[in-house]
């Protein structure tokens, strides 16, 4: 399956490369879901009742600064 269970959003005031924002999934989530620059989650695994009672938990989001 191809289509994102969800997305999420964000945006920073910076101007350039320090504007640009990165995403990530906590363990232990991050072996059954992948997050995308665009902010799209995607499963890894089949989903079952168990996995979807679960929180999945998104880390604060990380400003892109070099």
């Amino acid at each position: 399956n191809n289509q994102p269970l969800f997305q999420v959003h964000a945006t920073d005031l910076d101007i350039g490369d320090n504007g640009r924002l990165s995403y990530s999934i906590l363990p232990p989530y991050n072996n059954s879901f992948v997050i995308n620059d665009q902010g799209q989650v995607f499963n890894l695994e089949i989903l079952n009742q168990s996995s979807l009672s679960s929180n999945l938990l998104l880390q604060p989001l990380s400003s892109c600064i070099n």
